[in-house]
């Protein structure tokens, strides 16, 4: 994992990698047909959205969570599912206070086209 020095001097990590990989791990397993029931299934994705949801709604500390969180985004999306539009202005919100990128200004031109209509 990655380590950034905080205000404290305490070196930071983010344990959103790991979370990922637990994540990778249970899809897997999921994914190995005849392996388990569909019982086993079912508590095995709900423990895989569980992780998800920490890894969305945990902000990042460092440049390796925010890569985490990016990843997990492009992992969802090509699973064919969609990521909601907060989770990802969330992630540019992480990827402007860590790395001084990304734009929001679009995504609140469009909130306010949307509005006005």
């Amino acid at each position: 994992m990655s380590a950034a020095i905080s205000h404290t001097g305490i070196c930071a990590t983010d344990p959103h990698r790991g979370w990922l990989n637990d994540r990778n791990q249970i899809l897997a397993a999921i994914n190995k047909e005849g392996l388990h029931t569909d019982e086993q299934i079912d508590d095995l994705l709900e423990i895989m959205v569980a992780i998800e949801k920490r890894i969305n709604e945990t902000p990042a500390r460092t440049s390796d969570g925010l890569v985490s969180k990016m990843v997990l985004a492009f992992q969802v999306t090509a699973e064919g599912h969609e990521l909601s539009e907060e989770a990802a202005a969330d992630i540019v919100r992480e990827a402007q206070c860590l790395l001084d990128i990304g734009s929001l200004a679009g995504a609140s031109d469009e909130i306010q086209m949307r509005r006005a209509a």
